[in-house]
């Protein structure tokens, strides 16, 4: 007596068409949905960077109105500002080698204007292709150009 034995050789066959197809749509989802979280992720860090250096200048602005309102000059007050900004993580890479780089960096790349005798005033410029990862990706740059703060003491006479 001879028995057969059914592989099932053709079911196979078909059923391996079917996981090539759902690996084939699996990968057009992954690519759709990439398309919307890798712009996401980029303007997320973007705008996170420029936050961050919003903030950074807004304390070392605030440092250096402190120091004025405790009795120093103005001369004293801008390397206050200086030190301050030198300690934050805002310097390019380039420029991030050692404490000395990122201080030259800071004394060329900000303005300490005090507007009055007793108050202060730091402009930031900075390129916006150094805020951007990917400066080519879009046409126009909703990051400024130019991060400002501000801030003063008044002194009692």
């Amino acid at each position: 007596m001879t028995a057969v034995i059914a592989t099932g050789s053709r079911g196979h066959g078909s059923s391996g068409r079917g996981v090539q197809r759902q690996r084939g749509i699996a990968a057009i989802e992954l690519a759709l949905t990439l398309l919307v979280l890798i712009p996401l992720l980029y303007g997320l860090v973007t705008f996170g960077f420029a936050l961050y250096a919003q903030q950074a200048l807004s304390r070392a602005v605030e440092d250096g109105v402190r120091a004025l309102s405790l009795g120093a000059s103005n001369a004293e007050a801008k390397l206050v500002v200086r030190e301050s900004l030198a300690r934050s993580m805002i310097a390019p890479a380039a420029y991030n080698a050692n404490a000395q780089s990122r201080r030259s960096w800071v004394d060329s790349s900000f303005t300490f204007e005090p507007s009055a005798p007793d108050a202060l005033d730091v402009t930031y410029r900075f390129r916006s292709d150094y805020m951007q990862l990917f400066p080519a990706v879009l046409p126009y740059s909703w990051i400024p150009n130019t991060l400002s703060s501000q801030a003063a003491v008044g002194l009692a006479p």
